[in-house]
């Protein structure tokens, strides 16, 4: 029998005083409570970026971490529908990928992965991160954001870029300006 004002911890499911416990992010009930260890130990299933935030925005199974500074963000709004869609899906018994839906108001644009950092991984990807790490400036003012998701390879990381569709065509002509300029400075 627990103590009193003691709680189960949802993760490790060892009991721990309600001073030393988090209530679980998106948690249905207030049964759902994680002790501080498991809570700071949370793995991310996402991480957000824009291109006026060098902030990665966290989503985890026990905790949410989208404060500042992306409350001021264009895409604040967008990137909690999105964090709310975020689950799991099972390729086998052992191996799989989080994912998330594309928020309304906004087109999935760029889907692939990396793997060890940008320059491996899917060419649509890759193509997009040379823009983004050479001229992130170009996107800044466009409402969009990127999705980065664990998956079960360790060396592998899940990429989605979510522009919003009013921003589609401006984005678009970024992306192509700059591979013009890369063919003309080759």
């Amino acid at each position: 029998m627990p103590k009193k004002d003691h709680r189960k911890c949802i993760s490790c499911e060892e009991f721990y005083h309600r001073d030393e416990m988090y209530m679980s992010a998106g948690a249905s009930s207030f049964d759902e409570w994680v002790c501080e260890t498991c809570y700071y130990e949370d793995q991310p299933c996402c991480s957000y970026v824009t291109p006026t935030c060098e902030y990665n925005g966290n989503i985890g199974s026990y905790n949410r971490n989208l404060d500042d500074p992306l409350w001021g963000d264009p895409c604040y709004d967008a990137i909690e529908e999105h964090a709310d869609s975020i689950e799991w899906k099972s390729t086998d018994a052992w191996r799989g990928y989080f994912d998330g839906k594309v928020p309304d108001g906004y087109v999935s644009m760029i889907e692939g992965w990396t793997s060890g950092g940008w320059g491996g991984g899917t060419d649509e990807v890759n193509d997009f991160s040379d823009v983004w790490e050479n001229n992130k400036q170009c996107f800044e003012g466009l409402r969009m954001f990127v999705a980065l998701y664990r998956t079960s390879n360790v060396f592998s990381t899940s990429v989605d870029v979510y522009v919003h569709n009013q921003d589609v065509d401006e984005f678009k002509r970024i992306l192509v300006r700059d591979a013009i300029d890369e063919v003309l400075n080759d």
